[in-house]
Parts: C-alpha cells; structure tokens; sequence
C-alpha cells in the first residue's frame, strides 16, 4: 500500500495550520489565567477558531492580512453561522507580521474583550 493511501496520511494533510500568532497568544491567555482551548473544532461547514473560551462561549480568530485577505466572504459567513447555530460569540482580529508587540496587542484586546 501506498503511504499516500492511508487514512493518517490523509489526516495529517487535512490539520488546520497553526501559526506562531496563534499559539503564542493561546500561550499568553494562559499564563494569565484565562481557562481557553486551541484549535477547538466545530462542525459548522467545518470551522476551527485559532482558540476557544468555553466558560464565555467565544470563538477568536486570528486573521493574518496574507491568509484571509483571499476568503474572507467565506470566512465571515462561516463565522455568522457558528454564532447562529451554536450561540457562540465570534471575535475576529487581524494581524499584520508576527512580533512579540503584535502578540501583546492581540492578547490586551481580548482581555478587553472579555471584561
């Protein structure tokens, strides 16, 4: 068989891409405290925000200006669908380059956000 054949193969090509954004302000809500999930997936036409708060049920999505630039029509309606069928709260921030002072301004808007 195949490699290429293979359900794990196939799995491992369908994994949503992780960037160094997401995961370092996933980091940085956690060392404050904030109780969130990463790469929490909902099956809504299959959407996967960049991290998950399930105590305030709120979705965020990091939208580096590169990547959703292209989709963002169907990145928005996939966004109104999870907070119509779900009741989940969507708060999408854009980001230019990726640097610690960028990580920081991300991370103090959604801790304004949550208050």
């Amino acid at each position: 068989m195949n490699v290429q054949d293979t359900w794990e193969y196939r799995k491992s090509r369908m994994q949503s891409a992780i960037s160094r954004m997401d995961e370092a302000v996933y980091i940085e809500l956690q060392k404050r405290g904030i109780n969130c999930m990463f790469q929490r997936e909902f099956c809504v036409q299959s959407t996967i925000p960049d991290i998950y708060i399930p105590q305030k049920r709120i979705a965020i999505y990091l939208d580096g200006e590169k990547v959703h630039a292209k989709r963002k029509d169907r990145d928005e309606s996939l966004r109104e669908l999870l907070t119509k069928r779900y009741g989940i709260k969507v708060l999408s921030i854009p980001y230019g380059q990726f640097s610690k002072k960028e990580v920081e301004r991300i991370v103090n808007e959604i801790l304004t956000y949550l208050r």
